[in-house]
Formats: C-alpha cells, sequence, structure tokens
C-alpha cells in the first residue's frame, strides 16, 4: 500500500474516532447536565420570606 494511502486512512480514523467521542460525551453530559447545574445552584439560594 501507498504510505500517503495509510497516512490519509489514519487521519480518517482519528477523525471518526474524535467525533464518535465528543458525541458520546455530549449524550452523557445531556442526561446530567440539570442535575449538576440544580446542584451547584443550591448554595446560592436563601429562602427571603
Amino acid at each position: 500500500m501507498n504510505k500517503s494511502l495509510v497516512a490519509v486512512g489514519v487521519i480518517v480514523a482519528l477523525g471518526v474516532v474524535w467525533t464518535g467521542g465528543a458525541w458520546y460525551t455530549g449524550k452523557k453530559i445531556e442526561t446530567h447536565l440539570e442535575d449538576m447545574v440544580a446542584q451547584a445552584n443550591a448554595p446560592t439560594q436563601t429562602d427571603s420570606s
């Protein structure tokens, strides 16, 4: 196989892995984001009545 073809294949494979990892991480964070924001905001909320 040609060296440049192998190099292009490696670059494409890395791009696919990078994109897949970003998608997977986004899906995981999306499910927990609302809870994490609520937990972060809880100490700053006071009862002003």
